[in-house]
C-alpha cells in the first residue's frame, strides 16, 4: 500500500490510438443490427447487418491506415532531419509490435503462479529468505 501511495499507479495505455468515438459508434450500430437480425431472421435484416458490418470494417480499416501513414510520415521526417535516435527507436517499436506484459511468476517447485496476491506472497517469502 505504501508503494502505491508513494509511486502511484500508472494508467493503462491505449494501444490502439486509431480506435476513437467514430469506430465505437459504428461497432455499437453494427451490434444493434446483429441483435435485430438474430431476433428476426429475415432477408432484409440480414442485408442491413451485412451493410453495417461492411461499413464498420471500412471505418476501422481507414482509421488504422491513417494512423500507420502518420507514423510513416513521422519516421520520414525524423530521418530527413538527421534525428537518427528517434528514427531507429521508432523503427524498433514498429518491428517489435505489441508485447503484453505477463503477470506470472514461478514458485519454488517451478510451476507458474498467476494472480497479484499469490505473486506478492511469493515475493514476501523470497525476501524473508534473503
Amino acid at each position: 500500500m505504501t508503494a502505491t501511495e508513494v509511486l502511484s499507479t500508472v494508467q493503462k495505455q491505449n494501444r490502439n490510438q486509431w480506435f476513437d468515438k467514430e469506430c465505437q459508434e459504428a461497432i455499437k450500430s453494427r451490434n444493434a443490427y446483429r441483435l435485430k437480425m438474430m431476433q428476426k431472421r429475415t432477408i432484409a435484416a440480414e442485408e442491413e447487418y451485412k451493410t453495417a458490418r461492411r461499413a464498420t470494417k471500412n471505418i476501422c480499416k481507414k482509421k488504422k491506415k491513417e494512423l500507420e501513414e502518420s507514423i510513416l510520415y513521422e519516421l520520414d521526417e525524423n530521418f530527413g532531419r538527421n534525428e537518427s535516435r528517434k528514427f531507429f527507436e521508432s523503427v524498433r517499436n514498429i518491428k517489435t509490435g505489441f508485447q503484453p506484459r505477463t503477470t506470472m511468476c514461478k514458485n519454488k517447485e517451478g510451476t507458474l503462479v498467476a494472480g497479484e496476491q499469490e505473486i506478492l506472497k511469493l515475493w514476501v517469502e523470497h525476501l524473508m529468505i534473503c
